[in-house]
């Protein structure tokens, strides 16, 4: 039986108005997180890694590196959007779902939530290491008509999670959303998520379907002069780089290519053991995309070591 996670009746005599820029968070330092894998020239996980052995480049500058820690994804909540903007692409949604689910390591345990607007967000499939049970979840899905409530889904995603955490200090875990990111009617605001996962071990990681999104800007004189889909994948990719997760925009013109390298990408992150972190040399908001490279020291006896990261990232403008 689904369990609701949220029903929030807003009335405005009760909660106080939301500020004018409550969905538009202060300027935040590019400071990330990257998960890490490394291979001996076996091609065997390398297990006994140093801070030391570690070198950073961005677009070819090596950074500082202020963060090392050896932590693999214990739990996973899948967090899937089934409003009617979706409606179009719900069979996509099913088997996104479906194919990272069956690439979970065994002793990943996983949470499904499905989320239409802020009254209707619940849990499909409670905390299971079962992967039949997580893709009959997916494949139970609906579209349903209601204003879209993403930063609620994610907030309530978040709060279980960072619960677990509390019982699990040498682990990470992940937020898999899969949405075109519009929100149009969340109690939550992005300043409360973002201060919410904020220095947390949650990583959020996005597949934005935002291909059916309108592109037509508001007048000149509005204060959302920017369109639809252009203010969904700049807090996708916002929210992916302040947790240390990645965000996979799959736009007008997708293709299965672009979603199978993105899906690959992602659970290669899921099974990476190592994070690490550095403040950026860069503190531009300019929406560019930044080459990463990470070079691994050979062994005392001159082993070669190779690393596995995400190639790019985008800190998207202000």
């Amino acid at each position: 039986m689904k369990t609701l996670l949220l029903l929030i009746a807003i009335a405005a005599s009760v909660f106080a108005q939301k500020g004018k820029d409550d969905n538009k968070p202060d300027r935040w330092p590019v400071e990330l997180h990257i998960n890490l894998a490394v291979t001996d020239a076996a091609q065997k996980p390398v297990a006994d890694l140093k801070i030391s052995d570690i070198k950073v480049f961005e677009n070819d500058v090596e950074q500082k590196v202020t963060y090392f820690a050896d932590k693999p994804v214990s739990n996973v909540v899948f967090v899937m959007d089934n409003t009617g903007s979706m409606r179009t692409q719900l069979d996509l949604v099913f088997r996104i779902g479906t194919v990272i689910a069956e690439n979970l390591l065994d002793t990943n345990s996983a949470m499904v939530v499905r989320f239409v607007g802020n009254d209707k967000i619940t849990v499909q499939q409670p905390w299971t290491t079962d992967k039949a049970k997580l893709k009959a979840a997916f494949n139970n899905m609906f579209i349903e008509g209601g204003q879209s409530a993403v930063y609620d889904g994610i907030y309530l995603a978040a709060q279980q999670l960072i619960d677990e955490a509390k019982k699990q200090p040498n682990n990470r875990f992940a937020i898999i959303l899969v949405s075109d990111g519009a929100d149009r009617n969340s109690y939550y605001s992005q300043k409360q998520l973002f201060s919410m996962v904020s220095g947390t071990d949650v990583q959020i990681y996005a597949i934005g379907l935002t291909r059916d999104l309108t592109d037509q800007r508001a007048p000149f004189n509005s204060s959302l002069n920017s369109s639809e889909r252009d203010r969904a994948e700049k807090f996708l990719r916002t929210l992916a780089a302040r947790t240390g997760g990645t965000a996979f925009i799959l736009g007008k013109k997708y293709t299965t290519d672009d979603v199978k390298d993105a899906v690959i990408s992602l659970i290669t992150e899921l099974r990476s053991p190592y994070v690490i972190g550095y403040t950026s040399t860069d503190q531009k908001h300019n929406g560019s995309s930044r080459k990463l490279r990470v070079e691994i020291a050979d062994t005392p006896t001159g082993q070669k070591r190779t690393a596995a990261v995400r190639n790019t990232f985008i800190v998207p403008k202000d």
